[in-house]
């Protein structure tokens, strides 16, 4: 893959920094270039776009209406976005551990867990409760 102008954001010199230390560590004279050297002499995969709820992760993270690449370079994954012909690299994950694509991919609300709903303790105290079985109330619907 080539890109013949790419952006290189500060988040993810963060990201390659954090997550890639001994890279990082290689490649800190110049991070920016090496970067685009790096993004350039990886290949693209186009297997990521198969992970809806990554891509949906991705797509509230930056945007709907532009188009990712990934980008493969030994075991770093870059995650390039397309905005109005400019190619931004916004991320990057660690291809052997799944943990970032999964961690990314589990943003589910959390249930609220309620002990005693309201009212729930009180329906033992209601005396003219009529218990009904399911036959005899679709025959009172059905009438």
């Amino acid at each position: 893959m080539g890109y013949k102008k790419i952006i290189i954001t500060r988040h993810i010199q963060e990201r390659v920094r954090e997550r890639f230390p001994t890279i990082y560590a290689d490649i800190r004279s110049n991070v920016g270039k090496n970067l685009k050297d790096m993004i350039n002499n990886g290949s693209v995969s186009k297997s990521f776009l198969n992970d809806s709820k990554f891509m949906e992760y991705l797509y509230k993270t930056y945007g709907y209406e532009h188009t990712y690449d990934f980008v493969v370079n030994g075991d770093i994954v870059f995650v390039i976005k397309k905005n109005d012909g400019k190619n931004i690299a916004v991320t990057c994950l660690d291809r052997k551990r799944t943990e970032f694509i999964s961690q990314a991919t589990k943003f589910k609300k959390k249930k609220k867990e309620v002990k005693n709903p309201v009212g729930y303790h009180d329906l033992e105290d209601i005396e003219d409760i009529e218990m009904i079985s399911i036959d005899d109330l679709l025959s009172n619907i059905r009438k």
